[in-house]
């Protein structure tokens, strides 16, 4: 099946999910959360803030607030780029804001939820753990987004320097948009390991 087509069943499934449904998987990624929470505590963490019945991450929040960590969320820059054999394009880029309180983060013009301009940004060496989303999810790490491919185009950078050795992915999905085998793209970079309200998934070194 193609990308788009894997989106499209995707969100469409996602988006029958009732509000009680939802609240049950936050409730167990949570629960599972807390069982690694050495793991979490007093580091550096990039969450998201869930958009179109992604998993929730709002109790995320404050569980990682109680244990000392530090948290960020993303900012999209959507900047124009040029290439000299074909017309300008969009590209969307992230920058991660460090966010003490929900009220921080304020709705953007595509509805998601951003941090405010006076959050002080943190640098992609400090953040120690990326909770990642997605719409489709396979084995080996590799996910299906939006198609803005920014979320693989900031962890490609990490990837090509030496911060690739410590900083972990980590994918957060509902079991159903986990499949075996999706095909990955060149640029694609796998998450480390992806939790559901079902299981972890290890998925590195299943390449």
């Amino acid at each position: 099946m193609e990308k788009s087509d894997l989106r499209n069943k995707m969100l469409k499934q996602r988006l029958l999910l009732s509000a009680e449904a939802m609240q049950e998987v936050q409730a167990c990624v949570l629960e599972a959360i807390k069982q690694r929470s050495s793991f979490f505590a007093h580091k550096t963490v990039a969450l998201y803030a869930d958009f179109r019945n992604e998993v929730p991450t709002k109790d995320l929040f404050h569980y990682l607030i109680s244990i000392g960590s530090n948290v960020a969320y993303p900012k999209d820059y959507t900047i124009e780029a040029s290439s000299p054999e074909g017309p300008r394009d969009n590209v969307s880029k992230l920058h991660f804001f460090e966010v003490k309180e929900l009220e921080e983060l304020k709705r953007s013009s595509f509805g998601l939820l951003e941090p405010k301009s006076f959050s002080l940004e943190m640098r992609p060496e400090d953040i120690d753990v990326f909770v990642v989303p997605g719409l489709v999810f396979d084995k080996r790490g590799y996910r299906i987004g939006y198609g803005a491919g920014c979320y693989d185009r900031f962890f490609s950078k990490l990837k090509t320097s030496s911060l690739r050795r410590k900083v972990f992915f980590l994918g957060l999905a509902y079991d159903f948009q986990i499949l075996d085998r999706i095909h990955e793209e060149e640029h694609d970079i796998p998450v480390s390991t992806i939790l559901t309200e079902k299981r972890w998934l290890n998925c590195q070194g299943v390449h």
